[in-house]
């Protein structure tokens, strides 16, 4: 789970939930407007490139969205919002974005990343307005009308053309619209989690998921151990074996039965997050993944329960190495955030990283572009990038864009191999 000034946790499908912080919450007393309740007052100490009256909005509908250069979901939805901004944007609707980053901040990521968002662009560094909303995660969005009522909020990405022409034609104070359940991308901050008290050695279950039902779930792990906590609702097999392993199901494994590999499944384990398992940690320290004894722990578990032999191979094939093509213009995307990192590939082929260095940024890639990519580039600086993965010309295009670019070479590269008996 993603929390505040925390080292990036690596978010490998889509479906994983984040916790996206916006700074303003008060995390014990959160507020929450209703469908239908007075909007508070929107205030904003500047709008990028040009003047604003603090009543702009007067007997307008606003559609306000709340984002922040940190947040790759918040601009992978900018052409969403743009879509809709074209279709009803004039005198009767107004279209905003709002963040509570520096100015200088907003200017430079606009500046480098050359995104357009059609809207007016209101910055507030004191907070108050993410505050007064309930902006507990982001992207968030409400719908403002000209009576100043509430009339939704959600998901930046769930406000659809027909959803906001309802509200158009149906001015307040006639307000049926129910909520929106948070999708996976917007989950209540509820502030720093703990690591809940386990009380026998393990806890591991592991049974058949339901076709249909969304995928969630959420873990802990360290960085010297692996995962102390984790579990998984409906997810394929082979993708929970991937995440485990940090390599990606398509690219990377090798399978005597694909179809065994992609049932779904339902997962969770837990083991004692404190000091004094040192045969523990000595007898499953190297026997998967080096350094993860929890984790291979986990894969030892999964092995008998779904009756496979995991191995981690290597081996000489075609692959794409990641190189820098230009030093001072990659230097240029250095990430605008120290300690946040965010992932989106919920539009593919368009997709957005912040906050990662190049090695997490060729595991991501990788999982996206469905390819083996191997990265020996000594770099720990983190940046932050939009690519497009259509095919290798796209991603070779927009990643010259940011001064790297993929090439085809024959190198060694570790594989899975998961055999059924």
């Amino acid at each position: 789970m993603y929390q505040p000034n925390q080292a990036p946790v690596k978010k490998i499908i889509p479906f994983l939930l984040f916790l996206f912080s916006f700074n303003a919450v008060n995390a014990q007393n959160p507020i929450s407007l209703n469908i239908g309740q007075e909007a508070p007052q929107i205030k904003f100490n500047s709008v990028l490139g040009q003047k604003l009256a603090s009543n702009f909005y007067q007997r307008k509908i606003l559609v306000l969205d709340f984002w922040a250069t940190w947040c790759a979901p918040c601009i992978a939805s900018f052409p969403h919002f743009n879509s809709l901004s074209a279709k009803f944007k004039n005198e009767k609707v107004l279209f905003a974005t709002i963040t509570d980053e520096p100015e200088l901040t907003a200017v430079t990521f606009f500046k480098r990343t050359q995104k357009q968002v059609a809207a007016f662009k209101l910055i507030d560094t004191s907070k108050v307005t993410g505050q007064a909303f309930g902006a507990r995660a982001i992207p968030f969005c409400v719908v403002i009308d000209q009576n100043n009522k509430v009339r939704w909020k959600g998901n930046t990405i769930d406000l659809t053309a027909q959803i906001l022409q309802e509200i158009i034609d149906t001015p307040s104070p006639v307000v049926t619209v129910a909520e929106n359940k948070p999708s996976g991308l917007l989950t209540a901050l509820t502030g720093p989690q703990r690591p809940k008290p386990v009380t026998t050695y393990f806890k591991f279950s592991a049974i058949k998921g339901t076709e249909g039902k969304p995928v969630g779930g959420s873990s802990r792990n360290s960085a010297k151990n692996g995962y102390y906590e984790i579990n998984r609702s409906n997810i394929m097999l082979g993708n929970f074996l991937g995440l485990l392993t940090g390599y990606n199901m398509t690219a990377r494994f090798i399978t005597n039965d694909s179809l065994r590999l992609k049932q779904l499944v339902t997962i969770d384990f837990s083991s004692p997050f404190s000091k004094g398992y040192e045969h523990f940690a000595t007898e499953y320290a190297g026997r998967f993944i080096p350094e993860q004894p929890r984790t291979n722990y986990l894969i030892t578990l999964l092995q008998s329960t779904f009756n496979f032999n995991l191995k981690v191979i290597e081996k000489e094939m075609d692959v794409y190495e990641m190189i820098v093509i230009d030093q001072k213009k990659l230097e240029s995307f250095k990430s605008l955030q120290n300690g946040h990192s965010s992932f989106s590939d919920d539009f593919l082929p368009k997709f957005e990283i912040v906050g990662y260095n190049l090695n997490g940024l060729s595991q991501e890639l990788e999982n996206s572009f469905k390819k083996i990519i191997v990265n020996n580039i000594t770099d720990d600086d983190r940046y932050d990038l939009s690519l497009d993965v259509s095919n290798l010309k796209t991603l070779n295009q927009t990643l010259a864009f940011h001064g790297l670019q993929l090439k085809e070479v024959k190198a060694k590269a570790k594989l899975i191999t998961i055999d059924f008996k």
